[in-house]
């Protein structure tokens, strides 16, 4: 009886301490995609100024490359130099730890803020 007491304390504890994922929805332009559907796609996104940090205060991101796991379903397929809209999730206790949920893309005359 302690042990199933002990083991079920432990996974309430494991499970208390993984954070929720973070979601961001963000503009950006494709500038690599993998050889499959299931490779990262690098992204060059605009700045995001509610993004959260491995501490959880909001501190904000600046426009940067970055690599995302295509994990949601139904995603269009994307070649670099498409302009897309992403949101993706943080997942800072597991790999992949960024990763694309949804992604539309958008007409290519669409202006962004990239620095």
């Amino acid at each position: 009886m302690k042990l199933v007491v002990a083991i079920v304390f432990l996974v309430g504890v494991v499970a208390c301490s993984s954070k929720p994922a973070e979601r961001y929805t963000v503009t950006g332009k494709v500038v690599g995609v993998g050889a499959t559907a299931t490779d990262k796609i690098d992204i060059h996104h605009e700045a995001i100024p509610t993004y959260k940090h491995r501490d959880g205060k909001v501190r904000g991101m600046g426009s940067m490359v970055m690599s995302f796991a295509p994990t949601g379903k139904n995603l269009p397929s994307v070649a670099v130099g498409d302009i897309v809209r992403v949101t993706f999730s943080v997942h800072w206790d597991s790999d992949p730890g960024t990763r694309i949920e949804a992604m539309e893309k958008l007409p290519p005359d669409t202006k962004l803020v990239l620095e």
